[in-house]
Formats: structure tokens, C-alpha cells, sequence
């Protein structure tokens, strides 16, 4: 009988020795939770969780994509823009031609681009000539003159450019008897130019010169009748003359931008909670997707609808860009094991109003509390998140 008590002594003593190595290596959050009620200090403030949670907690769902913040409307440029110069040309070429084209061709506009408000068409057409005459009378001299003449016209454009009929002349110039050193002249070159100036803005012509599936640039094409010639008051004259005709079209497109796409509306990600016992709740709303940070800063926006129906006005809201969430803070306390409704308008960058109900609560909303020393303590999982000097622990408790 002896020996039977000392070996139950023996085993009791075991069992207490390994009791106490248990409660040693495995603290419990219910303990942790004792501590965070004896806490009489300031919570961090929403920012310190982010920038905890981030470090400790990478899982927790405030951790999002990079800051996606609305743009503001004066961000798009609403004034009308314009598009560098095309230049089209046609080098010297000898007349007389017709429908000879430019190049190189005319990129139309870009409808992607915007709206075309106006269309600029300069021309200018050159002709020039080079003229010569000799008297072939043996016995009197000659009074020549020279003259250039020409017309043209641009075709393939939205609408037909003419250049009108027009001539120069040269001052008479005397030669001598055929034979004689002066019985040939030579003329100064002779030159014709006309140019214009177009402003389009008749919807027909804006729809001319804006691409469209299969027509993206045109070819627009010079015609062209010019000529030098020589009279004299003798008509025994050998003449010659080499007449060219040259274009150049300068177009310009003015437009007003379109209007960036309306970002649509972001969606909310799983709520996570902040406090235990007497501390403040925190609610803290991830967002996926351009957000307008005011909107999600109007504690309006948001309501928490109690399990009985109660309706819980939220008192402060707080958005981090940073990690494109927001803190919020109800009037009152939550119990972390009710499943509760955050019923919010989503702070749509578009101005849309969409208004979305998410169920929160439960023990695995729970990412982290501060202890009675004032750190913060984050939560994964219902489970503390272990480091240095602290174990994980199963089973949490909270309220």
C-alpha cells in the first residue's frame, strides 16, 4: 500500500509539472484579452494599425492593391487641343498634268482621340517659267515681252480648291537683228504663286476628314495648266520656254480630348475589426478599385445594422490612400462574436451612388487589439500572430 500512495503521489506531481510548462510555453489570448481590459492608454491611431497589420499581419485584409485614387475632373483637359501640322507636297514638276497626287498621303483624324471641332487647309501653288527668245529678222530688231499664264486646281479633299486663271509679264526687252550679239533674250525667271487659307468646321467636312473603318488617309491631287510664251512685234521669232508647277497643302486638326473612361465602381473587401472588451471598435474596409477619397471619408456613407435591427451610426471615417482602405469608428462598441451589417455607399470615382450590405463579426474578423501596455496586438484567424516571445494559441475568446 505504501509503495501504491507513493507512486500516485509521484504521478501527481508529474502531471502538475507538466501543467505549468503548458501554461509557460502557450499564453492564451483569453489572457491577453485579461491584460488589453486593464488598459488605461490612448489607442494608436488608424494609421499605426495599417503600418502594423502590413509588417506583422500580411494576410489581413486592409493589405490591398497600390493607392487608386479618383482623379480630379480638371485633370482632363476639356480645351481643344491640336495635332502637329501634316505638310503634303508635290515637287516642280512640268505642266501641263492633271491629278498628279501629293505625298505623302493625309492621315485622317483619330476619332479615339476626341471630337474634331475644325480643320485648317492651307495651299499655295508656284508656277514658274523660264523663257527665251531670239529675232530671226536679218533686218530689223524686235520688241519681246514674256508671259507666264496659269490655272489649277486641288482635288481629294472635302471640297475642291481652284486656283483662278492668272498671268504676269515681263518688261519688253529689245533685240537685235538675227546675226547681230543681242539677237537673243534671256528673261528673268517668271513666277505665279497663289495660296488660301480654309477653316472647316461644317459637320460635313469634319466627317471628310475623321477615319472611319477601312479609310484611314486620302491622297489629295494637283492639276495643273501653265504656260510661257514670247511675243514680239515681229513675228519671226524662235522661242523657247520650260514652265513647272509645284503645291504644297498644310493640314491642321483641332479637337476637343475625350473625357477619360468613368472608372467603375471599386468593391469592398472583407471587413476586418480592431478592439476587444472596453475598447473602442474599429472597423477598418479595404477597397478594390478607384476610389474618390472624399466620398470614402463621409462618415454618411456609412451605417452598421445590428443583429436586432438597431441602427448604429458611424462617428468618424478615416481613408488611408496608402493602402486604399478605411477606418471606421461606430458610436458604440461591437461584440465580436455577433454578426453584424455595414451597409455603405460606395465611394464611386464616377459619382454613382451604389449602395452594398456587408456581414462582418465573428472572432475571424477580429485582426488585432492593443494589450494593457498599449502595443498593438495582431490577430489572424482568431489566433494571436505569434513573434518573438509570444506562441501562437488556439481557441480565442473575445467580446
Amino acid at each position: 500500500m505504501l509503495r501504491t500512495s507513493k507512486w500516485w503521489s509521484w504521478m501527481g506531481a508529474i502531471r502538475s509539472v507538466r501543467r505549468l510548462r503548458r501554461r509557460a510555453v502557450a499564453p492564451a489570448i483569453e489572457a491577453m484579452e485579461s491584460i488589453a481590459l486593464m488598459s488605461v492608454v490612448t489607442p494608436r491611431p488608424a494609421a499605426a494599425h495599417a503600418d502594423v497589420l502590413r509588417q506583422h499581419h500580411r494576410e489581413a485584409p486592409i493589405v490591398s492593391t497600390p493607392p487608386a485614387v479618383a482623379p480630379a475632373a480638371s485633370d482632363f483637359a476639356s480645351a481643344t487641343q491640336s495635332l502637329p501640322v501634316q505638310t503634303l507636297t508635290l515637287p516642280a514638276t512640268l505642266t501641263n498634268f492633271q491629278n498628279l497626287p501629293l505625298s505623302p498621303s493625309l492621315t485622317l483624324f483619330n476619332p479615339a482621340l476626341g471630337t474634331l471641332t475644325s480643320v485648317t487647309v492651307t495651299q499655295s501653288v508656284t508656277f514658274l517659267s523660264d523663257i527665251s527668245a531670239q529675232n530671226l529678222d536679218p533686218n530689223v530688231s524686235a520688241t519681246i515681252t514674256a508671259t507666264l499664264s496659269g490655272s489649277d486646281q486641288i482635288n481629294g479633299l472635302s471640297q475642291t480648291i481652284q486656283g483662278p486663271s492668272r498671268s504676269v509679264s515681263s518688261q519688253p526687252i529689245t533685240a537685235g537683228p538675227f546675226g547681230s550679239s543681242n539677237d537673243t533674250v534671256v528673261f528673268p525667271q517668271l513666277q505665279l504663286e497663289q495660296s488660301s487659307t480654309t477653316t472647316y468646321t461644317d459637320p460635313a467636312d469634319l466627317g471628310f476628314y475623321t477615319a472611319t473603318s477601312g479609310r484611314s488617309s486620302i491622297s489629295p491631287t494637283l492639276t495643273a495648266n501653265g504656260q510661257g510664251f514670247s511675243t514680239s512685234s515681229s513675228s519671226n521669232l524662235l522661242r523657247n520656254n520650260t514652265t513647272t508647277a509645284s503645291a504644297t497643302v498644310a493640314v491642321t486638326y483641332t479637337y476637343t480630348p475625350a473625357a477619360a473612361p468613368e472608372a467603375a465602381c471599386p468593391t469592398a473587401g472583407k471587413i476586418g475589426r480592431i478592439g476587444v472588451h472596453q475598447q473602442r471598435t474599429l472597423l477598418i474596409v479595404p477597397f478594390q478599385g478607384v476610389v474618390d477619397p472624399t466620398r470614402a471619408a463621409d462618415q454618411a456613407n456609412y451605417l452598421v445594422i445590428a443583429r436586432d435591427g438597431r441602427r448604429i451610426p458611424i462617428v468618424s471615417a478615416t481613408y488611408d490612400p496608402s493602402a486604399n482602405s478605411v477606418t471606421l469608428r461606430p458610436s458604440i462598441r461591437l461584440n465580436v462574436h455577433y454578426h453584424d451589417t455595414l451597409r455603405m455607399t460606395l465611394p464611386c470615382a464616377n459619382g454613382d451612388s451604389n449602395v452594398v450590405n456587408e456581414r462582418f463579426g465573428s472572432k475571424y474578423s477580429l485582426i488585432g487589439f492593443h494589450d494593457h501596455q498599449g502595443k498593438f496586438v495582431p490577430v489572424r484567424n482568431g489566433h494571436i500572430v505569434p513573434f518573438a516571445g509570444r506562441s501562437a494559441t488556439r481557441h480565442p475568446r473575445s467580446s
